[in-house]
């Protein structure tokens, strides 16, 4: 009899722990040292990030951190880009669409990365209904991840 009563509390364990939150977001974010050098960001466009306004998004609240910005299309980088970020993301659908991963990457003129700040939903994100927040709060948590938040 006693088995029988903790097979319950153990089998709604499990069924619940499938369903719990299932995203992550971390950031390496730059160093200190980079803060007062950052002016302007040039920026690269990917084009296979098909989010509606992701790219838009991204641009006013770096801006926000009054960084000047600047998109150009590789190859062609401008000369005077000291820091240059890079982005990656993707959705997913139910019900509707929702950003599912989003990486940025922020590299100085020598090409080494200097800030990494991502956002992923793993296993279509459960039951966890914030990841239907919106685009622009996710963007600005992985913007300000990046930056570290010193910067308002």
């Amino acid at each position: 009899m006693k088995n029988k009563r903790l097979i319950f509390p153990l089998l709604s364990g499990i069924l619940c722990s499938a369903c719990s939150t299932t995203w992550q977001w971390q950031a390496n974010p730059i160093n200190s040292d980079y803060y007062s050098q950052i002016k302007s960001i040039c920026i690269e466009n990917n084009p296979k990030v098909k989010i509606d306004h992701f790219q838009e998004t991204l641009i006013n609240r770096l801006e926000s951190h009054h960084i000047q910005i600047q998109v150009f299309n590789a190859p062609f980088k401008p000369n005077t880009c000291e820091f240059t970020l890079n982005y990656d993301a993707s959705e997913d659908y139910e019900t509707v669409f929702f950003i599912s991963d989003m990486t940025l990457k922020l590299y100085n003129s020598a090409g080494q990365r200097i800030g990494l700040s991502e956002y992923h939903v793993y296993r279509g994100g459960g039951l966890d209904l914030t990841k239907y927040q919106g685009n622009d709060v996710k963007i600005k948590r992985v913007v300000d991840g990046l930056l570290n938040s010193s910067k308002k």
